[in-house]
């Protein structure tokens, strides 16, 4: 027998721009340190060295204004659902997002990692570095309550673990 789905948003959607924001800020805040090494290394590289030590450095300092654009990149296969519009299911052992087309994509509790806000949307995060922006609005108040109830529950088996 399936488990009882104790949570179901509305339909909703996320805008491949908002999916985009939302990777990009999730790999800075995740990879500052990375974001400040390579263009503090160009800096050095550029200031210092010669010929093609020089040509490496302006490129490492260029780099961190490429993430926005390779977020929106890596967005485009998840784009698909939430730009044409998914809700979400849910019950103890994973979240379902159903989309419009038949289309959708299961994230299992294994696969979660933890769950933040951020603004007017949640932002659930994976084992695979991956975010899913699930906005606020999308919930009822009783539907809200069972979905954080449920993941904050998962995130607490995670951390005594």
């Amino acid at each position: 027998m399936p488990p009882e789905v104790r949570f179901t948003s509305d339909r909703f959607t996320v805008s491949r721009f908002d999916l985009a924001k939302v990777g990009a800020i999730t790999y800075f805040k995740s990879f500052w340190w990375f974001a400040l090494t390579i263009p503090l290394f160009g800096i050095f590289a550029f200031a210092f060295g010669t010929g093609i030590l020089r040509a490496i450095g302006a490129m490492a300092i260029l780099w961190p204004l490429t993430i926005p654009g390779r977020a929106f990149l890596a967005s485009s296969k998840s784009s698909r659902l939430f730009t044409r519009g998914c809700k979400v299911l849910g019950d103890e052992t994973a979240l379902y997002f159903q989309g419009d087309n038949n289309d959708g994509m299961k994230l299992v509790r294994e696969s979660f990692r933890r769950i933040e806000s951020q603004g007017d949307l949640d932002l659930v995060h994976t084992r695979r570095l991956g975010v899913i922006p699930i906005p606020k609005a999308a919930w009822s108040e009783a539907d809200y309550a069972a979905f954080r109830a449920e993941l904050t529950e998962w995130q607490n088996d995670l951390s005594r673990a």
